[in-house]
């Protein structure tokens, strides 16, 4: 799969779509859950993001840095708030989180969040480190949906040499980090904010969902048959409508 990021600018466009994926994610993401061209309306622009040491080596991932995160996804929404009205913005995991941080920054240009995954708390279950593992030494064959659906979003080239794995460690650091801080700014929210949250989620807390609700500035959707990557179709059309209702509002 290319992995790369995607741009569609509009000329005279008044709304657009700033998609934003997770940690160790890929553009791909979006593209195999909510096909872009079939479901953003034809006189919209978006964005589809890669990360800084996203879709490279695990080199490149190591030596980037969640600041360098932030001032990427802050300087692609500026542009795209300096030429259109609105903007509603989809992340998943802590492109969700880097998603809120534009609502702070900005919520008069904002339309709609859109996000999948919130994970302002984090618990990785025990049944997520073989598929992780599998994921990171590049075994992964079979016909497991979660484990082809993890596969799919990871943008970074895998290796045997785990050692190279080693610099990952302050990534995670400075994730568990922005996940806490962004779990305090909740209830600072004045946009309008969907989240939908994956009922046999490997990675994010239950207590996530409780914690969106009682901010009481976020509608939670539970999707009770999906994981953090997989969605099975029954909770995927329920993504898609979701989505498509956010686009005729």
């Amino acid at each position: 799969m290319a992995h790369e990021a995607s741009k569609r600018l509009v000329p005279g466009a008044k709304t657009a779509v700033l998609l934003v994926h997770g940690i160790c994610g890929s553009s791909e993401h979006f593209r195999s859950l909510l096909p872009l061209e079939e479901r953003i309306p034809v006189d919209w622009s978006y964005h589809n993001l890669v990360l800084d040491g996203h879709c490279a080596e695990v080199s490149d991932f190591g030596r980037s840095s969640m600041k360098k995160w932030q001032k990427q996804v802050d300087d692609a929404f500026d542009e795209l708030a300096g030429s259109h009205q609105s903007l509603i913005l989809v992340g998943h995991s802590m492109g969700t989180l880097l998603s809120i941080r534009q609502a702070l920054r900005h919520p008069q240009k904002i339309k709609t969040l859109f996000l999948l995954a919130v994970p302002v708390k984090v618990f990785v279950r025990p049944r997520a480190i073989p598929n992780l593992l599998r994921v990171a030494l590049g075994m992964t064959r079979g016909n497991d949906p979660v484990l082809r659906s993890m596969c799919c979003a990871c943008g970074i080239r895998h290796t045997k040499r785990l050692w190279k794995y080693i610099p990952w460690i302050p990534r995670m650091v400075e994730l568990l980090h922005f996940c806490g801080q962004t779990a305090k700014q909740l209830g600072d929210l004045r946009v309008s904010c969907i989240a939908l949250q994956s009922a046999k989620d490997e990675m994010v807390s239950a207590r996530a969902g409780r914690l969106l609700r009682d901010s009481g500035r976020v509608e939670v959707i539970d999707l009770p048959n999906s994981t953090h990557f997989y969605y099975e179709p029954q909770d995927q059309q329920t993504i898609l409508d979701l989505f498509d209702a956010v686009c005729k509002e």
